[in-house]
């Protein structure tokens, strides 16, 4: 049926999305012009040899971008090769983790949807205004909605809406406040994770579970763990403090993870595993696909509190991504943080 109603390399390019193997053959398949921000450099690198050893070498072509500034601290951004980038398929990495770098990323964006391509897609793995999706009371500003409102308002391009690859949104709801300027498509790293757990319950004395912080990252995530013991925390107030406390499963005698989307001062995540502790838990690791620290007056980022065991922390693991490429490199790989790349599975995403 698939040959009486499409032409031969259209059903070329349905066997090859489940071939890893298959040089780049077909005329259909879509080749890439790549743009990147300095930040997410090396996950273009990674993106590129992927795509490479899949599709072939014209799979993907990288194009570089000067960021310079005028002396008055005005930008001054050149990028390369514009001209030759008319009726090409182009994607753009981008790292929003600061206003002004948020602010040139969206001039080259915008300067790329008016430059005549075919179609373009803006790699933004974390979304790191995601957790400002609501207000309490009026006046204060849902950036999530906000910044939604911004990428919905860039031009057309000839084939369509500017496609937005999100990994792991803290709400799956901020769909909702895309509109027709862009297409949003939220990813998720669960799938690279759950490689490793499995290969981490082999070598592992104790039984493996999942625990998660609250509620509503049981609601998220559970699904995806449906081989593993669920454990539940909860946050409950005890005074002027909050003190969590294990709402449902049982981490007795076992290695727990925590899993969720994102971790900023790593609080919860220690109060957790403290709890976890007082319970029997054996290990306590986790797993967060964002690692957006903060950072200190005095210039410390909150992962340091994790790798020199500080305020209690105490993580066997601690599994994280490089969708934060900025935190990664402060991090260096210093135990006891491991760093999970996306870059394959972005790279299907990429071809889907």
């Amino acid at each position: 049926k698939i040959l009486q109603t499409y032409p031969p390399f259209t059903c070329t390019i349905i066997f090859m999305a489940n071939n890893r193997n298959l040089a780049l053959s077909s005329p259909s398949l879509e080749h890439y012009v790549v743009y990147t921000c300095p930040e997410m450099s090396n996950l273009v690198d990674s993106v590129i040899e992927e795509a490479t050893s899949l599709f072939g070498k014209q799979a993907m072509v990288r194009r570089e971008i000067t960021w310079n500034k005028f002396p008055n601290g005005l930008p001054n951004i050149f990028i390369e090769d514009i001209m030759n980038i008319t009726n090409r398929n182009v994607i753009f990495f981008a790292s929003f983790d600061s206003i002004e770098t948020m602010s040139l990323q969206l001039d080259v964006i915008y300067v790329l949807t008016r430059s005549n391509v075919k179609s373009l897609t803006v790699i933004l793995p974390f979304f790191s205004v995601g957790t400002m999706e609501r207000i309490t009371e009026e006046g204060q500003i849902a950036t999530a909605d906000v910044w939604s409102w911004r990428f919905s308002s860039l031009p057309m391009t000839a084939g369509g809406p500017t496609k937005f690859i999100i990994y792991d949104i803290h709400a799956l709801a901020t769909r909702f406040f895309f509109h027709d300027g862009a297409l949003p498509y939220f990813a998720s790293a669960i799938p690279i994770f759950l490689d490793v757990l499995r290969e981490e319950q082999h070598e592992s004395e104790e039984p493996i579970a999942i625990a998660f912080p609250d509620a509503g990252a049981a609601k998220r995530f559970g699904k995806s763990f449906k081989d593993y013991d669920l454990i539940i925390c909860c946050k409950v107030r005890d005074g002027d403090k909050r003190v969590v406390t294990i709402q449902e499963g049982e981490p007795e005698g076992k290695h727990v993870v925590v899993v969720d989307d994102l971790v900023r001062s790593g609080g919860t995540l220690i109060e957790c595993q403290k709890a976890l502790q007082e319970r029997g838990a054996v290990k306590v690791s986790c797993y967060c696909t964002h690692t957006d620290f903060s950072v200190s007056d005095d210039g410390v980022g909150k992962e340091e509190r994790f790798i020199k065991k500080e305020d209690g922390a105490d993580m066997t693991n601690f599994w994280i991504t490089d969708t934060c490429p900025t935190v990664v490199a402060r991090i260096n790989n210093r135990a006891p943080f491991k760093v999970l790349s996306i870059a394959q599975n972005l790279t299907e995403h990429i071809w889907q």
